[in-house]
């Protein structure tokens, strides 16, 4: 019933391992520009997971739009696996429990600077908790683009889409996927900052058109049923 004046509910989850940029992409997706306005407030779900929740008015609509920002995935050493695990079951659990009126989006991070194994372990983890129907949600970002040139980018994209031990990650996504970078710009020269600052503005767009459409052309789907595996 659009345009009546109703509030709908939408839940996005951001997943990623550690320095992947997590909380960085949630900001630049809810900042107050042109693009998407939106007053959002932060909270604790547990020691781990921060809550980041606000109204959003897109059009006539509005939406209760709540982000899980979930504690990064470290590194993967053989000492780690045990807690990864536990970080991953922490996840889904606040899954389960705080979206009760569905989930719209997963945004899943990955540094493209630093791109390794253990990204593919990251994702087998995830696959033992999450279904199918989960993944048809989930938007692939690759972060820290900045760092370099746009010919690395295009060719470390073309081997991921490529290389055996990642073609099965990047089929997941289908065509859901892009690329940002979001530098400081005190530390780029000020001959380069402008340019910079537009880059910067056109990879806030790109969020914000995926944020858009996850929760303006789908209803949520229900989360325990057809995403969790208990």
């Amino acid at each position: 019933m659009a345009g009546f004046g109703f509030t709908f509910k939408r839940n996005v989850i951001v997943i990623g391992k550690t320095g992947s940029g997590k909380s960085t992409l949630i900001n630049k997706m809810i900042g107050n520009d042109d693009c998407l306005e939106a007053k959002f407030s932060f909270s604790s779900v547990t020691k781990d997971i921060q809550q980041v929740a606000g109204l959003l008015e897109l059009g006539k609509e509005k939406y209760n739009v709540t982000f899980i920002d979930t504690v990064g995935v470290q590194d993967a050493g053989m000492e780690e696996q045990k807690s990864n695990s536990q970080i991953i079951s922490d996840i889904s659990k606040a899954i389960s429990e705080r979206f009760e009126s569905g989930l719209s989006l997963v945004i899943v991070t990955l540094n493209l600077d630093r791109l390794s194994g253990e990204d593919v372990e990251l994702f087998k983890m995830l696959n033992k908790s999450f279904k199918e129907k989960f993944w048809k949600l989930a938007y692939l970002v690759f972060t820290h683009c900045d760092l370099l040139s746009d010919e690395a980018v295009s060719q470390r994209l073309e081997e991921f889409k490529t290389d055996p031990s990642t073609a099965h990650i990047s089929a997941k996504f289908a065509d859901r996927l892009c690329t940002v970078g979001f530098p400081r710009l005190d530390d780029i020269k000020e001959e380069f900052r402008v340019k910079r600052k537009l880059e910067m503005q056109r990879d806030v767009e790109k969020l914000h058109e995926v944020l858009k459409n996850a929760i303006t052309l789908e209803p949520p789907v229900d989360v325990v049923k057809s995403c969790v595996i208990l």
